[in-house]
């Protein structure tokens, strides 16, 4: 049973990232092509995205836009988890905790690492 919570325990704390569509702006995008990115946090993932993405203030609020104003995420940028929206189906970066995947993305996690996750 011990062994059981301390792997829930850890499994809590992983953090995955997805991207939906593609991720370079130069490849064409395919509607809806989900990709395992690896364990990284939203801070991770904000790196990643760094030419393409700005910060402001709203209402005493930290968001995330893109170049023309559009708010890609309002998640805390110093947070764990969150998610950067360009446009929902072509193009959305996120992060979760791995608890909290779905089965499709479990799936693709074990499709692209050849690992199997319980």
């Amino acid at each position: 049973m011990e062994t059981q919570e301390k792997n829930n325990e850890r499994k809590e704390q992983i953090v995955v990232a997805f991207q939906v569509g593609t991720l370079s702006k130069y490849a064409p995008k395919k509607k809806g092509a989900l990709t395992y990115l690896g364990e990284y946090t939203f801070k991770d993932i904000q790196k990643l995205r760094a030419n393409e993405i700005f910060y402001k203030e709203k209402d005493g609020k930290t968001i995330i836009t893109d170049e023309n104003g559009n708010i890609v995420s309002d998640d805390d940028p110093d947070g764990v988890v969150g998610v950067l929206n360009f446009d929902e189906e072509y193009d959305t970066t996120y992060c979760k905790y791995l608890q909290d995947c779905t089965d499709e993305e479990i799936e693709v996690i074990n499709n692209q690492k050849n690992v199997i996750i319980l």
